[in-house]
């Protein structure tokens, strides 16, 4: 089972922010696979990496430059150009948040020396559905319900060959859910884990991988 680092591992770190180098550079030195991270696109056209569609003060991010949003944060806000440039034996779960950051995600992506530790992963199905016609690698939807028929619901997907993954919220998700994915042939990870029996449950289950704001509880090292 993969560890893939949540936003980067910045809990329980003063001065770490989510979705930041510092973070990333954490969450390698823990021992994680990889790192899950955010992609939006700011005012003046930059992949950012910010989870919230609204920054402090009630501003749309997409309204914001990257400089503005730094100033509004007070810390660096990353791009998706450099983190891969500065982590690149990193496996990277790149979750994007809005439409509008397709486009250049797509370019970003296709620039990469090698794009086997990449996975694209959305909420919106329909950018999924893009990056998997455009771009030869993994993609893979993200679910935070419990349908009545998974076969049905990832049969969609079948035609498409690069989405082989579906990301489940935790909270849904259990070992009949997951047994079902893995039968239609896919790759099955979840969020939203805390505690150790949460973690040791996903590893139980067979899934391929966790996103965690817990890597150490998901190695097993802590209490």
């Amino acid at each position: 089972m993969q560890i893939l680092s949540h936003r980067g591992f910045h809990l329980g770190a003063a001065g770490i922010q989510e979705n930041t180098r510092a973070a990333f550079q954490r969450a390698i030195e823990s021992g994680a696979d990889g790192i899950e991270t955010d992609i939006r696109l700011s005012a003046d056209g930059q992949l950012i990496l910010f989870h919230d569609r609204v920054a402090p003060g009630d501003r749309p991010v997409e309204a914001l430059t990257r400089r503005e949003l730094a100033e509004i944060v007070e810390y660096e806000i990353p791009t998706l150009e450099e983190v891969l440039s500065d982590f690149p034996a990193a496996s990277w779960n790149l979750e994007l948040k809005c439409a509008a950051a397709v486009p250049a995600t797509i370019d970003v992506v296709r620039q990469q020396p090698s794009r086997e530790n990449l996975l694209l992963t959305s909420f919106r199905h329909d950018v999924v559905r893009q990056c998997a016609d455009r771009l030869d690698v993994a993609c893979g939807p993200i679910a935070a319900h419990a349908p009545i028929d998974v076969p049905q619901m990832l049969g969609a997907w079948q035609k498409y060959t690069r989405v082989r993954t579906i990301v489940w919220d935790f909270n849904v998700l259990d070992a009949d859910l997951a047994q079902q994915a893995q039968d239609s042939g896919f790759n099955v990870c979840a969020y939203g884990m805390v505690t150790p029996g949460e973690h040791e449950a996903c590893r139980q289950w067979g899934l391929f991988a966790v996103i965690t704001d817990y890597p150490d509880r998901a190695r097993g090292r802590a209490k």
